[in-house]
């Protein structure tokens, strides 16, 4: 037992795990910490605007290439793999193409319906094709194992996103800062993963022909079929709360349910993220050659829990306390919700990076 434990403490899976990790929790601690600093410049109802924003681009992001992005770790041919990273562009573009299409129509007729459109609309499509760009980037990144490259993506991008947005409240009043720190760190991340990858994927984009988009779309046609809605409807669980709340209550009431849902949700999600983008390809490399992957999930949901639940005990028990301490007197119901929220965030946690085994085995239906 204690040669196994060694063995796989030196293993390459713990290693790239670690490095994504460390990564992780660099930006998650940059953003855990730039949101206590928000909180005290801006409060409840200013941040309502940014909880509309990121309801809209989570939503908006989860299904904008139809999650074929996921499917980049699977081949054993680099050339498909190619592919189907040109088929996750092509199709973001396409769905981003209908969104501005859409929120063109609704300001030609604004006047018609005599309602204001606000302008974090109009941003939705610019954060949401630098993020899913990344996101694409990401996975072909993993596919090479260039985990260091993934790990400064995500701390630029925090530490860009909280930097403009503290600079941006000193200056000005307007939360519309909050809005554009999040679309500059999304560049910035693009531009540090991107500049390795973006030419191929670009180049990639342009030598895929209609022939091969249908047979990777007839091949991999479980992503869009099954992976995608079930995405979509799990931001709608998380993030359509924030519309619901907005309409029926005051806005600073869905700026409570959006802090607490980023300040726990959020980080640990990544730390997931992590976990599952050096467990996807390796998973799917021991499919390929064993049809067997139990060791490698039981191996993930152990160091899940042990990561997760001293944190949530302690979380669970001093709520309130802790999140009045950290943001201020004026956020005292955040507490209440992430008091509410915090069993439902981690399973979510426990189960985010096997949900991938379905789509290993091809058993998405």
């Amino acid at each position: 037992t204690r040669h196994c434990m060694k063995q796989f403490l030196q293993s390459t899976f713990v290693k790239n795990t670690a490095i994504l990790l460390v990564g992780t929790a660099s930006a998650q601690a940059i953003q855990v910490l730039g949101a206590f600093a928000l909180a005290r410049i801006y409060n409840p109802e200013e941040f309502a605007v940014f909880s509309f924003f990121t309801a809209c681009t989570s939503i908006l992001l989860s299904f904008s290439s139809l999650r074929f992005e996921l499917a980049i770790a699977l081949p054993k041919s680099a050339v498909e793999a190619e592919q189907l990273m040109a088929l996750s562009l092509r199709t973001m573009l396409r769905i981003l193409g209908i969104v501005v299409l859409g929120i063109v129509l609704v300001f030609a007729g604004q006047n018609l319906l005599n309602y204001q459109v606000p302008i974090a609309i109009l941003l939705v499509p610019v954060f949401t094709f630098f993020a899913g760009f990344t996101q694409i980037l990401n996975y072909w990144s993993t596919r090479n194992g260039t985990f260091i490259r993934n790990a400064l993506s995500k701390i630029s991008v925090a530490a860009v996103t909280i930097g403009t947005s503290l600079l941006w409240g000193f200056l000005s009043e307007d939360p519309i800062g909050l809005i554009y720190g999040a679309i500059l760190g999304q560049v910035i991340g693009w531009f540090i993963i991107g500049f390795k990858y973006s030419k191929l994927a670009i180049q990639a984009w342009k030598n895929l022909s209609d022939y091969d988009a249908k047979f990777l779309w007839k091949a991999y046609r479980k992503f869009p079929t099954y992976n995608a809605p079930n995405a979509l409807v799990d931001n709608l669980q998380q993030y359509g709360i924030v519309f619901l709340l907005g309409t029926f209550f005051a806005s600073e009431i869905s700026s409570y349910y959006f802090q607490s849902l980023r300040i726990l949700a959020a980080p640990l999600a990544l730390i997931g993220a992590s976990i599952y983008q050096v467990f996807y390809p390796k998973a799917a490399q021991a499919f390929l050659d064993t049809k067997n992957i139990r060791s490698y999930v039981l191996k993930i949901y152990a160091v899940l829990f042990a990561i997760g639940f001293p944190i949530f005990a302690v979380l669970f028990l001093f709520t309130e306390n802790i999140f009045v301490f950290l943001l201020g007197e004026t956020w005292r119901m955040t507490g209440v919700y992430a008091h509410i929220l915090i069993p439902f965030i981690f399973f979510n946690f426990l189960i985010s990076p096997v949900s991938a085994v379905t789509a290993v085995v091809h058993k998405q239906h």
